[in-house]
């Protein structure tokens, strides 16, 4: 059995709609990071800039990385007030 991973600042859980012009940018994105350690986790390497990288690759007006990052947990609301909080970001 795998290990229980412990969010760091609680669950949050969230759902918003963007418009993508090119999903199949944003699917290449994540076929090729299938697998891939992509590093330890902080805020610049996150699950909020994972998805800001994807909607930005297809062609979102969401920026990539930390910006990007950033600017969907503020558009969370309290969900990630924690977080941004503890990076110094609200």
């Amino acid at each position: 059995m795998g290990d229980e991973v412990k969010m760091p600042y609680g669950e949050a859980e969230w759902t918003g709609t963007f418009d993508l012009p090119n999903p199949q940018r944003a699917i290449d994105l994540i076929e090729q990071q299938e697998g891939v350690s992509l590093g330890s986790w902080d805020f610049n390497n996150s699950c909020l800039t994972w998805c800001a990288d994807v909607l930005h690759a297809g062609g979102s007006t969401v920026p990539g990385g930390l910006s990007g990052a950033i600017g969907l947990a503020r558009q969370m609301g309290s969900a990630y007030d924690g977080v941004l909080r503890n990076f110094g970001f609200l």
